[in-house]
């Protein structure tokens, strides 16, 4: 936690919160959870021929340089979307500010029945 100061019992205990936590999600996530679930996705959107040309795109050289790249370039692009979302960020919450004092008072001003 920021700027709070926990004892170490504390500490432990939320340690131990966060390893369930991860355990639940990391076996929720796993690839023998999902992989079915790709498996049936990708077999609804892609026919066996196009899955073939797809398997051999990513055992070729550019499609290895794409697996290589691609986390680095998702991180990056995650940056860039977290950046334009700060930026952002004041006028929503002024939006949101005005609309929610817009519905009380509309709330106060319309009769009751």
């Amino acid at each position: 936690m920021i700027g709070v100061k926990v004892s170490p019992e504390e500490q432990q205990w939320l340690n131990e919160f966060s390893d369930k936590v991860m355990k639940i999600i990391s076996g929720a996530m796993s690839w023998e959870k999902l992989e079915p679930q790709y498996a049936k996705l990708y077999a609804e959107a892609y026919t066996e021929e196009q899955l073939d040309d797809i398997i051999a795109f990513f055992k070729s050289p550019t499609g290895q340089a794409m697996v290589e790249k691609n986390p680095t370039l998702i991180k990056k692009a995650n940056a860039i979307v977290q950046k334009q979302m700060a930026e952002i960020t004041p006028e929503v919450q002024k939006l949101m500010q005005d609309f929610t004092a817009d519905t009380v008072k509309r709330a106060q001003e319309t009769p009751k029945q």
